[in-house]
């Protein structure tokens, strides 16, 4: 086996480690005392990118709290993975996009769907691009996930 050969596990082992650190840390976001401290549990962005804002929570969400510390996580979790996907497969601006919407003074104010379609030329696509399926980082944050909620 030459030198080359036996470096190679090594050094991918390596970024394994790095790839599980990262997305704990992107996790933790979510977790933070420090980001979410205002908000009403039920109302919180979690790893899995759903906004379940009901219709009557809309004015609460929007004017208070709940607007400011989602973005807080929005920040967080962009700023350790520029690329991080929920477990529903939407991006930050996804999510982002449905705040905007759902907190919007227009008639979609309320509408948090952040899988929400959006017309674009000949087919359809989310807002930050097209939906990806699960990927190794996607089933490490749920692997951590499992690990964090049980420890």
């Amino acid at each position: 086996m030459s030198r080359a050969d036996e470096a190679a596990p090594a050094a991918f082992h390596g970024q394994k480690k790095d790839a599980v650190d990262i997305v704990g840390r992107a996790l933790f976001c979510f977790n933070d005392p420090h980001i979410y401290s205002g908000c009403q549990d039920s109302l919180r962005l979690g790893p899995q990118g759903a906004l379940n804002v009901p219709p009557a929570s809309t004015d609460a969400f929007c004017g208070g709290a709940c607007l400011e510390e989602t973005e807080l996580v929005l920040r967080c979790v962009d700023g350790v993975m520029d690329n991080f996907r929920f477990y529903n497969g939407a991006s930050v601006g996804d999510v982002r996009q449905a705040l905007g919407r759902g907190c919007g003074r227009t008639g979609l104010r309320g509408d948090f769907d952040v899988l929400q379609r959006v017309g674009y030329g000949d087919g359809y696509f989310y807002g930050g691009g097209s939906r990806r399926p699960v990927s190794l980082v996607g089933s490490l944050m749920m692997m951590l996930t499992a690990i964090l909620l049980r420890g």
